[in-house]
């Protein structure tokens, strides 16, 4: 039998925003004492949202496969850890039509080799219904998992060097197994179903392309349902490039994300790259600053745009920080925020709802229990969002600058009601660090609550003081 144990306690840190049409927002981060990590997200027929990585504080090995289901509001409906006395981990996981759970990633502590593939079949309460390794005497491990509309689960990852794609039928039955690559390393992170059924895979190689054998480039596979190559391409320059994650629109044009050293700010940027169906590109961007951004995950919203999640040093508060962008169809950013303390905050991947909910999965050093806990965050991108706060000021006055070009600033009914208490908003000025509104109160009021809409996420705005109003103060 495999062996597992469930985790019944968690950590847990919320950092609330209040939706005014869909209810709260939230952050909650879930560990123990020692390493947890999310390195996958899925949003269940029920709207639960489902999470896989992997533990040091719970479980029976040095690292267990880690998953947790939780409610809409991240509260835990169970959590429960596989894997025997070495290491696990779960890098991917996706939800059947029915309610299972199927996550792949690799372990050390069954199959034949030194670490070998691990795909586990859970039923919707998270009670193993088949679990299969997969592998040689080498290193193999899954990165990424699919589940077709026939209810085939494709797998992708590495065999010792090479790319390694799996097509397994419902049970975990290998209907075909297929290597790609050259005589230098190869591995696949992300992948992702066409509408005539064919299958993207991407990652990097270091045997094609500008870059090898000395550098990465990215690499992506156009596959049949058979695994046959109907085309790969090669991307990059003369440094590191790599792709983590891949997204199929509607038109059945491939949105590729991660990192580019070769383009942009030559350390290592977000790269964007949209290709047609024959994989010939359409456009490319580059998003960072002067430290390093990767993205890990990418999701196609309703109406076109593409969300992206990573992580940032040149921007945030932390060592590194959650970086979610959102760029429309042709790669302009919309918007942009990071999220995270003064420590490490990374996110790995992201899943949305059909209600266009997005939940972002990672980990956390900032927050939390542990040396390193999941993280998940709840946001809702089309709605109308606020963050209410109060603020202390001196007399002297100054402006409030909300850190969002597309904010806009109200009056709280709060605040109406304090006598001589004024917010000027006129037309917002736009300045290279964000909009400037200006703000007016009597000199022995000493809080202003601002009510802050915006269409996007958690966001945060900085009062300088304030100017006294002209005319007669209150009383006291």
């Amino acid at each position: 039998m495999l062996p597992f144990i469930i985790a019944l306690i968690l950590s847990s840190l919320a950092v609330p925003v209040v939706n005014a049409e869909s209810g709260p927002l939230w952050a909650k981060s879930y560990g123990g004492k020692y390493g947890d990590i999310a390195n996958a997200v899925a949003v269940a027929p029920n709207g639960d949202i489902i999470i896989a990585g992997g533990t040091d504080s719970f479980g029976a090995g040095s690292a267990d496969v880690w998953v947790l289901r939780l409610d809409s509001e991240g509260d835990a409906r169970w959590s429960k850890t596989y894997g025997g006395l070495s290491n696990d981990y779960a890098n991917a996981l996706t939800v059947a039509p029915n309610g299972d759970i199927v996550i792949a990633g690799s372990t050390k502590s069954f199959g034949a080799g030194s670490y070998d593939v691990w795909v586990l079949r859970l039923d919707a309460e998270g009670n193993v219904k088949w679990q299969k390794t997969y592998g040689g005497s080498g290193w193999d491990e899954a990165k990424a998992v699919v589940i077709a509309p026939n209810g085939d689960i494709i797998v992708a990852g590495y065999m010792d060097g090479d790319v390694w794609v799996l097509r397994l039928d419902e049970n975990g039955n290998v209907k075909w197994q297929k290597t790609y690559g050259g005589s230098d390393e190869e591995d696949a992170y992300a992948i992702a179903l066409t509408q005539d059924g064919g299958i993207i895979v991407v990652g990097h190689t270091y045997s094609f392309g500008t870059g090898a054998p000395v550098y990465s480039n990215v690499w992506v596979l156009s596959l049949d349902e058979n695994g046959s190559v109907k085309w790969q391409k090669t991307y990059g320059g003369f440094k590191n490039d790599e792709a983590y994650t891949v997204a199929v629109t509607k038109n059945g044009d491939i949105v590729v994300a991660g990192y580019t050293e070769s383009f942009g700010s030559r350390r290592e940027d977000v790269w964007v790259l949209r290709l047609d169906s024959d994989g010939n590109v359409k456009w490319q961007k580059t998003y960072g600053g002067d430290g390093n951004e990767r993205a890990y995950g990418a999701v196609i919203e309703k109406n076109g745009d593409i969300t992206i999640v990573g992580g940032t040093k040149s921007f945030g508060s932390g060592r590194y920080d959650v970086w979610i962008l959102r760029l429309d169809a042709n790669g302009k950013v919309k918007w942009q925020k990071t999220y995270g303390g003064s420590s490490s905050d990374w996110a790995y991947a992201v899943s949305i709802e059909p209600g266009g909910d997005v939940t972002v999965a990672g980990w956390t050093v900032s927050f939390g229990a542990g040396r390193g806990d999941a993280w998940v965050l709840r946001l809702t991108p089309g709605d109308f969002s606020w963050f209410k706060s109060s603020f202390g000021f001196s007399s002297e006055g100054s402006n409030a600058r909300v850190m969002d070009t597309n904010a806009q600033v109200e009056t709280s009914s709060a605040l109406e009601s304090i006598p001589n208490i004024e917010v000027k908003h006129s037309k917002a000025e736009v300045l290279s660090e964000g909009i400037v509104v200006e703000t007016q109160y009597p000199s022995n009021e000493r809080v202003l609550t601002v009510l802050v809409l915006s269409i996007g996420f958690m966001m945060g705005i900085t009062l300088y003081g304030a100017r006294k109003r002209k005319g007669p103060q209150p009383e006291g």
